[in-house]
């Protein structure tokens, strides 16, 4: 809650000072449940894209053979991805202890549309969960 209401305070900011007049436009908003393991999500949930085949492709990913997760003995760790059909991420879920670290890694890729080319010119630090995670696209 608190990233999303910095968000509208930095919108209503804008509007006060007569720098805008535009409605909000809201960007892809991670969400996060703190369990164990822990659920994150951003952008087109997995119900979404099931109940949409002809627009979205979803991939499966186990993480639980990763480098981070297999040092950390990590044994449930899963990452669904969702693209649109150019290829672009348009949604992430992950169940793993570090879910939203791999989330928060894949949000700008959500937000901003990447391309499969974009992407490709990211080079990450190894290991991280960030790592972990764009190499899944």
């Amino acid at each position: 809650m608190t990233p999303t209401a910095q968000f509208e305070s930095q919108y209503l900011m804008h509007r006060f000072a007569g720098e805008s007049d535009a409605a909000i436009d809201y960007p892809a908003i991670a969400t996060n449940v703190f369990t164990t393991p822990r659920i994150a999500q951003a952008g087109v949930t997995v119900a979404e894209a099931q109940a949409d085949p002809d627009k979205y492709i979803v991939q499966e990913n186990d993480l639980s053979g990763d480098w981070y997760r297999a040092v950390d003995y990590e044994k449930n760790a899963k990452l669904t991805l969702i693209f649109n059909k150019d290829k672009q991420l348009v949604g992430a879920t992950e169940i793993s202890e570090r879910a939203e670290d791999s989330i928060n890694a894949l949000l700008p890729a959500i937000e901003f549309g990447y391309t499969p080319a974009q992407l490709e010119r990211l080079v990450y630090i190894f290991p991280a969960i960030a790592f972990d995670s764009i190499s899944k696209l």
